[in-house]
C-alpha cells in the first residue's frame, strides 16, 4: 500500500514538473519572443553539457573512490611499547580504509576471546555503526576481522586515528589477563 502511494506521490510530482516546463517555455515564447524550438533546443543542449559534466565526475570517481588508507603495523609487544624480542606475543595489523562515509577496518591478530567484543565497543565509542562483519581463522592462532562501518554525524577522526585507537583496543586485550 505504501509504495502504491509513494509511486502515486511519484506521478504526481512529474505531472507538476511537466506542467511548470510548459509553463515556463510558454513564457519565454511570450515574453523574450523566442520560438518553442529554439528554447527546447537550448534545454537539450544544456541537459547534455550536464550528463557529460556527470559522466566525467562518475568516471573520476571509479578511478579514485578510497580517500585514505591507513595500516598500522608493529611485530613485536611489549608493555614498554619498545621492541624486547625477549616478548612473544605478535601485534596485530589494523588497516583502515574511509570512502565518503563508511570505513573498512581489516585486522589481523591472534587469537583472543575478548577481541571482537572489545572492537565493537571502541568502534560504538568512536561513533561508528557496524554493518557488517566477518571474522576468518588463518592457521590455528590467527584471525583475520574485516568491518564494514558507517561514520555517524559525530564521528570526528581521521583514518590514521582510528587505527592507532583500534590497535590500541587490541593492544588492552593482549596484555591484560582474562576476567575470572
Amino acid at each position: 500500500m505504501q509504495r502504491l502511494s509513494e509511486e502515486m506521490q511519484t506521478m504526481l510530482n512529474l505531472g507538476v514538473t511537466r506542467l511548470a516546463a510548459m509553463c515556463v517555455v510558454d513564457h519565454l515564447t511570450w515574453v523574450e519572443g523566442l520560438d518553442k524550438a529554439s528554447v527546447l533546443g537550448n534545454a537539450i543542449k544544456y541537459i547534455k553539457e550536464l550528463q557529460e559534466h556527470v559522466k566525467k565526475h562518475e568516471d573520476e570517481t571509479k578511478k579514485n573512490p578510497v580517500e585514505s588508507i591507513v595500516c598500522v603495523k608493529k611485530s613485536w609487544l611489549s608493555e614498554e611499547d619498545d621492541f624486547d624480542m625477549s616478548c612473544t606475543q605478535v601485534l596485530p595489523e589494523v588497516a583502515v580504509r574511509v570512502s565518503e562515509n563508511y570505513v573498512i577496518v581489516r585486522i589481523q591478530c591472534e587469537k583472543q576471546n575478548r577481541f571482537i567484543a572489545k572492537i565493537f565497543s571502541e568502534m560504538e565509542k568512536l561513533h561508528l555503526i557496524v554493518i557488517n562483519s566477518s571474522v576468518i581463522p588463518f592457521g590455528h592462532s590467527i584471525l583475520s576481522t574485516n568491518i564494514i562501518a558507517q561514520m555517524d554525524p559525530r564521528f570526528s577522526m581521521i583514518a590514521n586515528d582510528l587505527a592507532k585507537s583500534l590497535r590500541s583496543a587490541i593492544q588492552d586485550v593482549l596484555i591484560s589477563p582474562p576476567p575470572e
